[in-house]
């Protein structure tokens, strides 16, 4: 398993931006060290039009909203909410789908919402993701980030 881990860890980066019909997915990064208190963080900006009824939804891995079997201990922190620059957005968990929502919104508004790593196990993980505008799917996708253990360099 540490050698599949290493060998994540020297695979080439994921893509950071996703372009969505109204603005922008961004994902803070996509290589996180197994373990360290890492962060990624997924951000959300309206910046080609304004939304008056839109939504992203991105489904977060099993892993990332478990327990250890063994400690009983998160493997990440996934709060039920996220943070947003007006009232016209809004970031909310529910199970593993995170939902960043926007409502008569403009040009500009954002919102973002941050996974802390505890302990995920080393691999490449999938977050589906699907953008919605007044009730009909307009862009899908998936967001890759891996999370990998350092090499301990040689004495």
């Amino acid at each position: 398993m540490a050698a599949t881990a290493q060998a994540l860890g020297a695979a080439g980066t994921s893509p950071k931006t996703y372009a969505l019909p109204p603005g922008t997915l961004r994902v803070s990064d996509t290589r996180v060290q197994a373990s360290s208190g890492e962060k990624v963080t997924f951000t959300v900006t309206l910046t080609h039009h304004a939304v008056a009824n839109g939504s992203l939804e991105l489904t977060l891995p099993s892993p990332w909203t478990g327990r250890s079997g063994v400690s009983g201990l998160a493997f990440a922190t996934t709060p039920a909410t996220g943070s947003a620059s007006s009232s016209r957005a809004r970031v909310r968990r529910t199970g593993r789908v995170v939902r960043f929502t926007f409502t008569a919104a403009r040009r500009g508004d954002s919102a973002r919402y941050t996974v802390s790593d505890r302990g995920l196990p080393a691999r490449a993980y999938s977050l589906p993701f699907r953008w919605r505008e007044n009730g009909t799917v307009r862009k899908t996708g998936t967001v890759k980030v891996t999370v990998f253990i350092a090499q301990r360099s040689p004495r």
